[in-house]
């Protein structure tokens, strides 16, 4: 699979989205190597005990700039896939540019809203590092990155 970028042109614009675009990205763009730096230390620590495994289809629920769905592409391997979605297409450029060094290429990138967003129930697993606290409606984000995942089997 290759690396791809899918848009959701059907998005409907929120001022909130709008709000995280216009006067939030440049922020966080400008202190992105302090971000990355500091949240890196959390995600490590928490990948050894992830439940995914080589082959396994995951959602990177509000992925930024993209270097935790590098990094579950990497547990995932060739076999397995990404879908790295964001509402902030300048943070997705950024991880387009990061799997391009690192030689990844079994990641989807998707300019999308989580809480939105019309996932079908083919993934193993869904993983936010620190998404989640950012979306206008937390409990509506997570309700749909439930209908993500596969049915469990009774």
């Amino acid at each position: 699979m290759a690396v791809e970028t899918l848009d959701q042109n059907q998005r409907q614009s929120s001022q909130y989205i709008d709000f995280w675009n216009s006067v939030l990205v440049p922020k966080f763009i400008r202190w992105k190597h302090i971000l990355i730096d500091g949240l890196t230390l959390h995600s490590e620590a928490i990948f050894p005990t992830l439940a995914v495994k080589p082959g396994d289809k995951v959602v990177d629920a509000g992925c930024g700039f993209g270097d935790t769905a590098i990094k579950l592409a990497q547990l995932v391997g060739p076999s397995g896939s990404v879908l790295a979605v964001d509402c902030c297409d300048a943070f997705l450029d950024f991880g387009r540019k990061d799997v391009a060094k690192a030689g990844v290429t079994n990641i989807t990138f998707l300019d999308g809203d989580v809480q939105t967003y019309p996932f079908e129930p083919i993934h193993d697993f869904c993983f936010s590092r620190f998404g989640t606290q950012f979306f206008e409606n937390p409990v509506a984000g997570l309700r749909n990155m439930r209908k993500s995942l596969k049915p469990v089997a009774s």
